[in-house]
């Protein structure tokens, strides 16, 4: 029986140097988080640095968050 697996674990995001860069710079609004943990990327440098879409609301962004930080 094949194995199930979640989506949301399979999700990885690849954060490269100049997104973190980017993210430290810290100077302007880059990303915007509901409480419910969806948000989206507002920033267009941090979006193509992260191979993300620009604008458009993400389930779980305050895991990337979570991760731009560390």
């Amino acid at each position: 029986m094949p194995l199930k697996r979640r989506a949301e674990k399979a999700r990885h995001h690849k954060i490269s140097p100049q997104a973190r860069a980017i993210w430290a710079s810290g100077r302007k609004e880059m990303i915007v988080l509901h409480p419910d943990g969806s948000g989206l990327v507002c920033d267009p440098e941090l979006a193509i640095e992260l191979g993300l879409p620009q604008f458009v609301t993400m389930p779980n962004m305050r895991a990337l968050a979570d991760e731009l930080s560390n």
